[in-house]
């Protein structure tokens, strides 16, 4: 029990650290580290040893050595992102994020320890040209905004540029605009300079992702410390194990419900009214928890939780989803993966340590009045974007000729529905590969941790630690998985790989016949979701158009929810029949056709709206 106590500080400090780096960035002190590709061959193997002796003590119940592991694997992490960059001829400085000041350092080491060159700034978007959005713009797009403003010599023609930007285009602003996109010094600009500063104009990632990040995080922890709390309230008021599920249902049925209404609204009335009131209702929920005296009162403030956590995270969604540029979308939408895994992960230490101190009820107050909180920071700091990402397609069509007299001859075409969008191959193999993954979530509980506590006779305390190690290996490697979508020609070339290393990773782990075998293989299993979770919603934007994303988006959010429940459901029922590594099996096989469906329905290449509708 002390070790379980411990484990649970553990994560509460663990999940505190990483919400404190991403939400207070200029604060990291990470930033003293150097770079580990400058280091000589003794000195990384003395690392890696030094590093699986702290696997070895973490895994025994050492808490200091976890912590000293989450350290040391924070400095694997770079040290891979290194020889990664320099696999792919990387070079210069890596690109800047508005909320991540440190990996702008981490770059910076990394290009003068493979290159011996210091990183030069690229070339952005003229100011003057802001207001066109062409860092929003496929590739595709971009060439025919080019070809539909050039000279007869072939060549940008700057001031009808400026004047589609509403500026004059005097000569002064034409050779400011000339100046800063020309690369080679022969006042004239061509198409790759133009590409090139729009993809560099393209990849930083909007600092408003801190708030949006800090208020999933907070939400996701606040429902992850209603598990260890939970079937206590449920058993003072004397409900048995199938009262408490269909509590517990509540949340996940409400989220279904909600999805779709909650996406149209936010197409309606905007993204911040649902950032405000999402956990405001997840707070009234959780709040009423605390003081539920019956079976009918759990299951409505579950189901409001649900209805609240919907609503949030379908306005993240879309929110992230407007702010994003073609050239960081994985970077841009990675906080909803995770944030998820901080929460889930940090929740239920948090509640467990505040029924400790205070009481029952004190995990629900707290994170009721967090949650209101949260909803404050949202109204205070987020600005609404429907209006903004409205306005840019406006002038991407104006731009490619598609309307005239501001959009009124041509009115935008209506957004397409469910079933079209269900008709397009790579959102086919896409979504199974959500299906997949909610049915995995759901059949977790019931399958692999039941393995080791049943099977394996892992502690609370093991099985605790394998959960925190494996979700923050799952964080760290997110970082270059996501660097990689961004980069690589093709999301599927990184997607595919991990989708099938996860199936025989799964498939795998009834082998195991000791605690540290199976450790091993459970955080090996999360490490390759880490390459193909980020991926999807890039994915899924590159695929949709503005209007359609809303309900692509409820689409996504639904699939995965009903295959959470049918996971938990069926595999649940399997094990009990024919055992857990049967359940398990049956889950690694689903997951192995899950991938074979997305490899054969997705093409090859960078999807986009005109390439996925065959």
């Amino acid at each position: 029990m002390f070790m379980l106590h411990i484990n649970q500080k553990l994560t509460f400090l663990l999940g505190l650290g990483e919400f404190v780096r991403l939400t207070f960035p200029k604060r990291n002190i990470e930033s003293r580290f150097t770079c580990l590709s400058q280091a000589s061959a003794d000195d990384r193997e003395g690392w890696c040893t030094l590093l699986g002796d702290s696997i070895k003590r973490c895994l025994s119940g050492n808490a200091s050595a976890c912590v000293i592991l989450a350290w040391r694997c924070s400095g694997a992490a770079r040290f891979a992102v290194c020889q990664l960059r320099s696999c792919v001829g990387v070079s210069g400085a890596w690109p800047r994020d508005d909320f991540s000041p440190r990996r702008q350092s981490w770059g910076d080491c990394c290009s003068r320890g493979l290159s011996g060159e210091a990183p030069r700034s690229p070339e952005s978007l003229p100011e003057a040209l802001r207001p066109l959005g062409l860092q929003y713009l496929e590739v595709e797009k971009l060439r025919m905004v080019f070809d539909r403003h050039v000279t007869q010599e072939g060549h940008l023609d700057a001031r009808a540029l400026l004047r589609a930007a509403g500026r004059e285009g005097s000569p002064a602003e034409v050779s400011s605009v000339v100046a800063e996109l020309d690369r080679t010094g022969d006042g004239r600009v061509t198409w790759p300079e133009m590409r090139a500063a729009a993809e560099a104009a393209g990849e930083s990632v909007d600092g408003r992702v801190r708030p949006i990040y800090a208020a999933l995080i907070l939400m996701f922890a606040s429902q992850g410390a209603q598990w260890p709390v939970l079937p206590q309230l449920a058993a003072g008021l004397d409900l048995d194990a199938a009262g408490l599920g269909l509590v517990t249902g509540a949340t996940a049925l409400a989220r279904i419900a909600s999805n779709a209404p909650a996406a149209s609204l936010a197409e309606r009335i905007g993204r911040r009214p649902l950032l405000v009131a999402g956990p405001a209702i997840m707070a009234v929920g959780v709040g009423g928890l605390a003081a539920s005296s019956s079976f009918a009162h759990l299951v409505l403030c579950n189901s409001l939780v649900g209805v609240g956590l919907a609503a949030a995270v379908a306005g993240a969604g879309l929110y992230l989803s407007d702010i994003a540029t073609p050239r960081n979308r994985a970077r841009t939408t990675a906080p909803v993966l995770q944030s998820a895994l901080l929460g889930f992960a940090a929740g239920p230490a948090i509640g467990g340590m505040l029924v400790e101190a205070v009481g029952l009820q004190a995990p629900f107050v707290v994170c009721a009045a967090v949650l209101l909180g949260s909803s404050g920071t949202a109204l205070a700091l987020l600005p609404e974007t429907l209006n903004e990402a409205a306005a840019r397609r406006e002038a991407a069509r104006s731009l490619l000729g598609l309307c005239r007299n501001g959009c009124e001859e041509q009115p935008e075409p209506p957004p397409t529905g469910i079933l079209e969008l269900m008709r397009r191959p790579a959102l086919q193999g896409l979504f199974s590969v959500v299906a997949i993954n909610g049915f995995s979530q759901g059949a977790m509980p019931v399958t692999t941790v039941l393995f080791m506590l049943e099977t394996l006779n892992m502690s609370s305390m093991q099985v605790g630690g394998t959960m925190t190690m494996s979700v923050l290996m799952m964080i760290l490697a997110t970082q270059p998985a996501t660097w990689l979508s961004d980069r690589l020609e093709s999301r599927k070339t990184v997607m595919l790989p991990s989708l099938l290393g996860n199936a025989l990773l799964t498939g795998m782990l009834p082998l195991a016949t000791s605690p540290a075998a199976y450790s091993g293989i459970f955080t090996a299993c999360a490490v390759a979701n880490a390459f193909s979770k980020p991926s999807i919603s890039p994915m899924l934007l590159d695929s949709t158009t503005g209007r359609e994303r809303a309900r692509a988006l409820a689409l996504r959010l639904t699939v995965q929810d009903v295959g959470t429940l049918i996971g938990a459901s069926t595999m649940g029922l399997l094990a009990s029949q024919l055992g857990t590594p049967a359940a398990i099996q049956t889950t690694a096989t689903l997951q192995v056709l899950a991938a074979l469906v997305f490899a054969a329905r997705v093409p090859r290449g960078r999807l986009s709206p005109g390439s996925v509708v065959s």
